[in-house]
């Protein structure tokens, strides 16, 4: 999860997987959004401390766009 641009892909995936529960009401898309999600959240906290250094781009624009996600599956 820590490359450059793995959270930011994996966002878009997560985007997709809502788009087809909202369009198509498939409950198996939502559950892997879901999963998706949780896992973000808790593999955050093992971000390693020189991430943004290494990777020589800032954390808030490696994740641009992952919090419409949550927002557009309220």
């Amino acid at each position: 999860m820590w490359k450059l641009w793995d959270i930011h892909e994996m966002g878009y995936i997560i985007n997709g997987l809502i788009t087809e529960y909202e369009f198509y009401g498939n409950k198996e898309s939502l559950s892997a959004a879901e999963k998706a999600a949780d896992y973000i959240i808790g593999s955050w906290p093992d971000m390693p401390s020189d991430w943004e250094k290494s990777t020589s781009v800032a954390e808030h624009v490696a994740i641009t766009g992952l919090h419409q996600n949550y927002f557009n599956a309220l």
